[in-house]
């Protein structure tokens, strides 16, 4: 037995790591699964000396990573890269990204025949607790254990750590009572036959939640944003909360967003900061392709960009805002998470055209009104919404301008059921407004809560802001990020302050394995932990001689084969029923290596000369994107000595039933019209394979 103590300096957590030695694990290759107790953050075991050593003596170093979209986020893994080049800066390191979205190590077991064995890193993190929602304990012992073996029989001296993302939904009452979820638990059991470190973030962040440390903020807030088509926004005026979580420090820079916030100006050396509990007047300008801030009457920062912006469409998902929202925004997402304001706002304006900033100034003392501007005909400049928040209607915000675009006053959430009209009309308004008589007081709102309120403007197409524009507007921020735990976006995918976190666990693990020596790893392979596991999975690539019919191989050129997973090799397309793939290999189980998405259609499977009830439907069940890797058990469960003979046939109707509910529009039937879901089509690269093919 080994242990190893470790005291973090900075969250005074006591880490112990063992390692059960492999003569204590069974016999016969059948484990007992136990539930592992959540105590620590990190386990070091056996520890990382290998690749320490090659880092220390400035050689060059490959760090893996394989895992879903939590590891694929431009989150911890770039963090923790960027943190080993600096701690090591005379080593010479080289990324191995293997992260795609969505996927388990029942898929990660295959991908690392392409995308990991050739590039032999000396360490590889693989994170995969959360995608294996859909194993029971004894697939996630087998594909784990086959990822350990095909990674050690490769190089012996390779390093490997398993990470156990967190998530705030049903596991979290395991975390809760000190224990870790079942993925989790199966995980480590492998972890700790084999002496792999393991990194329990789950255990990490619950703990900083009771100790209330775990102080982070939404990323952003928005003041106004036109929303277009999908569930994203055309543009977003607002702040930017950045924290540390360890000393609760905050800053709120004045930030504005582009094409579902894929472009974001003034944030690469932020200059504005909004302020609390004072009014602000806050301003943005668009003439050709510069982007020019101001605040309180005064240019602030400036940013070229030549990104045309995305005309807008009704936003067919959110379920909680409209087309331009003053004083929310949600994150892109089925969910709808609300980021509110909290605070109050007065005097907002949309123009078409740039205001020179002589009038900008005058706005903010006072001395004009967007109404003046508006008639003061200057060539090239008109009003094209205006709301004063004077001519109070109850749950209607007039715009005045007489663009029609009235908004509507939303709240939502258990504590607003019973809140009557005009409660949020206040006489708070901006000191050197003499001419306002009233604003608008919202109460917040965040993704945990889900109440607040904000409000609505209708999709009009005077809102359509292809051209130059100005927005100017009043606000006064009672808060400017909520002060308690805010670690996910959707309780699984962490905000870049979760990553933080996740990094930082990292860093302190590293440092926890600085002293444990370099170990050959060749000699854990003698027996296996379940006899089971997919050691044996291979995919293999789809050559002409296993298809019949009308297949024609895909251009490179191809969309498509751009996607994370599709790149670099020989797909296969057709949509004619009976074009069929036939193989026969020997083995256990195999699946298939193809591209999924709303135009795909379904297989008709036959083994052994048994066809089977159930097509095999491609259709993506999230509907609108493709996605590439396929689906790696299609079938599972055969004598694995036998020779298995398999046809997969193109059916001759797609199958559309499958769509996730909280992307449906108002009818799936309507829905299902659109060109995106016609064809049959199956795009098709390889079979996984557990065992061998047999030509």
């Amino acid at each position: 037995m080994k242990s190893v103590v470790f005291m973090s300096v900075f969250l005074m957590f006591t880490c112990l790591g063992a390692r059960t030695d492999a003569e204590s694990a069974p016999q016969d290759g059948t484990p007992e699964y136990k539930q592992q107790p959540s105590d620590c953050i990190f386990k070091v075991r056996d520890g990382i000396g290998n690749v320490l050593k090659k880092l220390n003596a400035g050689e060059k170093v490959k760090i893996a990573y394989i895992g879903g979209s939590i590891t694929a986020a431009q989150g911890w893994r770039i963090l923790s890269l960027a943190w080993f080049k600096k701690q090591f800066p005379k080593a010479e390191i080289e990324e191995v990204n293997a992260t795609l979205g969505g996927t388990g190590s029942d898929l990660g077991v295959y991908r690392l025949d392409r995308e990991v064995l050739p590039r032999n890193p000396d360490l590889i993190f693989i994170e995969f607790a959360r995608n294996n929602g859909g194993l029971n304990e004894k697939e996630v012992w087998e594909t784990m254990e086959g990822m350990v073996r095909k990674l050690w029989k490769l190089n012996p001296k390779m390093d490997i750590i398993f990470v156990y993302s967190a998530a705030q939904s049903i596991q979290q009452t395991d975390w809760d009572n000190d224990m870790m979820p079942m993925h989790d638990s199966a995980a480590d059991q492998v972890a700790d036959y084999y002496g792999i470190p393991s990194l329990n973030l789950g255990y990490g962040i619950t703990k900083l939640e009771r100790e209330g440390k775990a102080i982070c903020g939404p990323l952003r807030y928005s003041l106004v944003a036109k929303f277009g088509p999908e569930w994203s926004e055309d543009w977003s005026l607002g702040w930017q909360t950045t924290c540390d979580w360890r000393t609760e420090a905050r800053d709120h820079w004045i930030s504005f967003g582009l094409n579902g916030n894929t472009v974001k100006l003034f944030e690469k050396e932020p200059h504005a900061k909004l302020r609390e509990n004072e009014w602000q007047h806050l301003a943005l300008t668009k003439k050709g392709n510069m982007f020019t801030l101001y605040l309180d009457g005064k240019s602030v920062a400036e940013e070229t960009n030549d990104t045309p912006i995305r005309k807008p469409a009704p936003n067919p998902y959110s379920k909680v805002m409209g087309p331009l929202s003053l004083g929310a925004i949600t994150l892109p997402g089925p969910h709808g998470e609300l980021h509110a304001l909290q605070g109050f706002m007065d005097e907002t304006a949309i123009f078409k055209g740039a205001i020179d900033a002589d009038t900008i100034q005058k706005i903010s003392e006072g001395k004009t009104n967007p109404e003046e501007v508006g008639k003061s005909g200057t060539a090239g400049l008109s009003l094209v919404s205006y709301w004063n928040f004077d001519e109070t209607q109850g749950m209607i915000l007039p715009d005045v301008s007489g663009a029609k675009a009235d908004g509507n006053l939303v709240s939502f959430g258990e504590k607003h059921k019973n809140i009557k009209p005009n409660s949020w009309w206040t006489t708070d308004v901006p000191g050197n407004l003499k001419s306002s008589k009233h604003s608008l007081h919202l109460s917040g709102g965040h993704m945990k809560s889900k109440q607040g309120e904000h409000v609505e403007v209708p999709a009009l197409a005077t809102l359509d802001m292809d051209c130059d524009f100005t927005i100017s507007l009043w606000v006064k921020p009672e808060t400017l990020g909520i002060r308690e735990t805010m670690v996910y976006v959707d309780t699984i995918h962490p905000l870049m302050c979760g990553h933080t976190i996740y990094t930082d666990f990292i860093v302190e693990m590293v440092k926890a394995m600085e002293e444990l020596k370099p170990v050959d790893h060749s000699a854990k392979l003698a027996k296996c932990y379940i006899a089971s596991n997919w050691e044996d999975s291979k995919m293999v690539q789809l050559e002409p001689k296993y298809l019949e019919g009308g297949w024609k191989q895909m251009d490179v050129a191809d969309p498509l084969l751009k996607l994370p997973g599709a790149t670099g090799q020989v797909w296969w397309t057709s949509q004619t029923p009976g074009d069929k793939i036939h193989f026969k290999f020997k083995g256990a189980g195999f699946g298939i290596v193809d591209i999924s998405g709303p135009d795909a259609g379904q297989l008709i499977l036959t083994i052994d000369g048994v066809k089977q009830e159930a097509p095999i439907n491609r259709f993506y069940p999230w509907g609108r994107e493709h996605a590439a890797g396929g689906q790696p058990s299609v079938k599972g469960g055969f004598d694995p000595d036998k020779v298995h003979d398999v046809i997969l046939e193109i059916h001759p109707e797609s199958n559309r039933r499958g769509m996730w509910a909280p992307f449906k529009n108002n009818s799936i039937d309507e829905e299902l019209k659109d060109p995106k879901y016609q064809g049959k089509w199956i795009r098709i690269n390889a079979v996984y394979i557990r065992g061998e093919m047999v030509h």
